[in-house]
C-alpha cells in the first residue's frame, strides 16, 4: 500500500481542529464561570473573583484609594434626571451632612442657609458612575450625582453658586463648594477662626479618614469642604465640554 503523505497530513490537521473545537465548547464555559462567578468558591477565592462591591458601604479611606488609582474611571450617564429629582437629592444630601455636623457652629448655621437657593430653574444634576478596583481583586461600581446651582434672584444684590458631589445611595457628600457675589456669608453666619478646626474634626468622623485628606476653607465670600486634595472635576477628568452635551 502506497503511503499518501499529503492525504495523511490533511487527516491529522482536520482531527486536531475537531478536537480543539470540542475542547473549546466543553471546557471554556467552565473556565469562564470559575473566574467570574462565586458559585462553588470558598475562602479567599470567593473574594478574589468578587465582581461587584458597593463604594457606599466602604470607608472614606477606600474612596480615596479609588480616586487616586489610575484604573478608576468616571462615566457620565446619558439619562439626565428631572429637575425635581436633582433638587430632592441635593436637599437630602445637605440634610444628612447637616445632621452629622450639627454640633459644629459653622456648618449648623450654613446648612439652614443653603436649601432656599435650590430652585427649579437654577439646578442641574449630572449622573455619573465610578468604576475601579480595590486591592487588585474587588471591582467596584457606584452611582454619584454632581450638582451645580447658580442663583441670582431678579432685583437681588447678590448671586450664589453651589457645586456638590455625593453618592446616590447613602447621600454622602464628598465635595461641597459655595461661592457668593456681593454677599458676605458672615452677615448670616457667625464665624470664628476655631470653627474650621472644629468642622475638620467632625468631618474626620463623617468620612472616616485622617485630617491629611480633608480640606476645609471658609472666607467671607466662599465655603468649601473636600475629602480629596484636588477638586472632583480634576480627578474625574470630566470637562465642561462633556457637560455641555448632556441633555437636561
Amino acid at each position: 500500500m502506497k503511503f499518501n503523505l499529503k492525504k495523511s497530513a490533511k487527516y491529522i490537521i482536520c482531527t486536531l481542529l475537531t478536537l480543539t473545537v470540542v475542547a473549546t465548547v466543553v471546557f471554556l464555559p467552565r473556565f469562564y464561570y470559575s473566574v467570574t462567578d462565586n458559585r462553588g468558591s470558598v475562602g479567599n477565592t470567593a473574594e478574589t473573583f468578587k465582581l461587584t462591591a458597593d463604594i457606599t458601604t466602604l470607608s472614606g479611606g477606600e474612596f480615596l484609594k479609588l480616586v487616586s488609582s489610575e484604573d478608576t474611571v468616571w462615566v457620565l450617564q446619558n439619562n439626565a434626571p428631572k429637575a425635581e429629582t436633582v433638587i430632592s437629592y441635593a436637599k437630602k444630601a445637605i440634610s444628612n451632612l447637616a445632621n452629622s455636623l450639627k454640633d459644629t457652629n459653622l456648618f449648623s448655621n450654613i446648612a439652614g442657609y443653603i436649601p432656599q437657593f435650590f430652585t427649579f430653574d437654577s439646578c442641574s444634576g449630572y449622573k455619573l458612575t465610578m468604576r475601579g478596583t480595590l486591592d487588585g481583586n474587588v471591582i467596584v461600581s457606584s452611582d454619584f450625582m454632581f450638582v451645580t446651582c447658580n442663583y441670582a434672584k431678579e432685583g437681588a444684590q447678590y448671586g450664589l453658586n453651589i457645586t456638590m458631589l455625593f453618592d446616590t445611595e447613602t447621600f454622602t457628600i464628598y465635595e461641597l463648594n459655595i461661592n457668593t457675589t456681593y454677599l458676605s456669608l458672615y452677615s448670616v453666619i457667625p464665624y470664628s477662626d476655631s470653627y474650621e478646626k472644629e468642622l475638620s474634626d467632625a468631618l474626620i468622623k463623617y468620612w472616616g479618614v485622617s485630617s491629611d485628606s480633608i480640606t476645609v476653607k471658609a472666607s467671607s465670600e466662599s465655603f468649601s469642604i473636600n475629602i480629596c486634595p484636588q477638586p472632583f472635576l480634576e480627578y474625574s477628568k470630566i470637562n465642561n465640554e462633556q457637560f455641555d452635551y448632556y441633555v437636561l
